[in-house]
């Protein structure tokens, strides 16, 4: 029973976003949930914010990309080289 209603809850959750934050917690369980989702969205923010820190450094430094597609051959390997 308690499954389906943290379910329950979790769903209410995601569809109701940003009206949910609106309305206060009314027991100690959606408490924790709502604090848990913001710090998780604070997280990701901040995340957001140190890549895109990092991409505006290397613009302007001009860093050479470390990152590579799959089969994407290392610089100065000849094509078709098993090596690099």
């Amino acid at each position: 029973m308690k499954a389906i209603l943290r379910a329950a809850l979790t769903i209410a959750v995601i569809w109701s976003g940003p009206a949910l934050a609106q309305v206060p917690p009314s027991n100690v369980y959606e408490r924790q949930m709502l604090d848990i989702n913001r710090s998780m969205e604070q997280r990701q923010r901040d995340i957001q914010r140190e890549q895109q820190r990092e991409f505006e450094t290397n613009q302007r430094l001009g860093a050479p990309r470390t990152e590579r597609m799959p089969g994407e051959p290392r610089p100065g390997c000849p094509v078709g080289s098993a090596g690099c």
